[in-house]
């Protein structure tokens, strides 16, 4: 079988400046407009007139990966589409292909670096919202916090982007499992709700994958730590919840629950009693008694 990636890269003639910027700007153009029209039925033929793109150089090739990298950690909804777009035309299979082995590098290095970025913490964000409630603040003031909450609120939504491509690059074999494992660890052990929530999409993700007999132990402990986050004081609702699904996703052996209907009222109270039974039980196995 043909790999896209033979056809991807092209070296040509030498060209002049102009015509270089030129053309390399028609290319970052196309990769933008295909990755936009995107979608689960033109799949094939957006596939097609990717691996069509005369990128003729390792600068333009980096280019191409950031515009990818961007749109798959923006539309998180959509990372699995991006990453296998992505696994088609530099997969594992084409490792003696230098210009393969290039792609996954600079992408992987992207992934790297917007993994290591620094939120703002939890409490800078509350101080926010506080000045731009306070009658004390003045206009410009409130309009700054208000842009800089924006700007946190996009910064978290790349981020978490990222961690869904990342999960959905370690599906298709373009990540190992020791990379993963040390991001889960890094995760479930910062001490700040939005890392629980990355954790939470994560495992989510890549459970089913991580899930075997040579590393459970592993997931014994992971799991055994989210019981302890769920049962902290200091965390929301939210994200006990979010932890909660992920647990009963391992019970259910990472087969996500397909609902039926709505509930009656008396089957939420019934469910949430059971729930609250089960965590118990749990946690006193763990060594937690209340």
């Amino acid at each position: 079988m043909n790999n896209s990636s033979d056809h991807i890269w092209k070296p040509k003639r030498k060209q002049d400046a102009t015509e270089v910027q030129t053309k390399h700007e028609t290319v970052r153009r196309k990769t933008m407009s295909i990755l936009n029209r995107l979608t689960p039925e033109n799949f094939f033929s957006l596939s097609q007139e990717m691996t069509s793109l005369d990128i003729d150089s390792d600068d333009l090739l980096d280019d191409v990966i950031e515009i990818w990298h961007s749109k798959a950690c923006t539309e998180p909804h959509y990372a699995e589409m991006y990453a296998t777009l992505f696994s088609q035309h530099f997969s594992n299979g084409s490792s003696h292909d230098p210009n393969s082995v290039l792609a996954r590098k600079s992408m992987l290095n992207r992934c790297q670096n917007e993994f290591n970025k620094e939120m703002v913490s939890e409490v800078e964000q509350e101080a926010l919202k506080l000045l731009i409630k306070s009658n004390q603040t003045c206009k410009n003031k409130k309009h700054e916090a208000h842009h800089c909450l924006d700007d946190i609120r996009r910064s978290k939504q790349k981020y978490l982007g990222n961690i869904c491509f990342i999960g959905e690059l370690f599906k298709l074999d373009l990540l190992t499992p020791k990379i993963m494992h040390s991001i889960i660890e890094t995760l479930l052990n910062t001490h700040d709700e939005f890392s629980f929530e990355c954790a939470s999409r994560l495992l989510s993700i890549v459970g089913h994958k991580l899930d075997h007999d040579l590393t459970s132990l592993l997931m014994d402990q992971y799991f055994h730590r989210v019981l302890e986050i769920m049962f902290l004081d200091t965390t929301s609702k939210r994200i006990r919840f979010m932890l909660q699904d992920v647990i009963e996703l391992r019970q259910n052996d990472w087969e996500p629950r397909r609902l039926t209907g709505p509930k009656t009222i008396e089957e939420v109270h019934y469910e949430a009693q059971l729930e609250d039974f089960y965590l118990r039980e749990r946690a006193e196995n763990l060594g937690y008694h209340f």
